[in-house]
């Protein structure tokens, strides 16, 4: 890696990579890269910032009697970190093998 005088940098696509790589595993060691609050119950706000799932989403869900199991302390509803991630698990599909007949 190289650095201009105008404040350019110049890399190879193989520095890059090792810097990109280098990167993700720093992030992916930290402890806290999947479950960044330890915070065992959960708000609709927190859901949507770290599972990205609307609130309207998780209404609905609650209307419908299909969603993650919840309850409500002072007119709040909030859910459990591990039956929210149970329940998001539930859901994966596992793709079928498009060669098998």
């Amino acid at each position: 890696m190289e650095k201009t005088g105008q404040g350019i940098i110049v890399i190879t696509p193989d520095e890059l990579h090792r810097l990109i790589v280098a990167a993700l595993h720093s992030v992916l060691a930290a402890p806290d890269f999947l479950m960044p609050s330890k915070k065992r119950l959960l708000s609709a706000k927190d859901i949507t910032e770290q599972f990205g799932i609307a609130k309207r989403t998780l209404e609905h869900w609650r209307k419908l009697g299909t969603g993650p199991e919840y309850t409500t302390v002072g007119g709040r509803v909030l859910y459990d970190r591990k039956s929210f991630e149970k329940f998001i698990r539930s859901g994966w599909v596992r793709p079928v093998d498009a060669h098998k007949t």
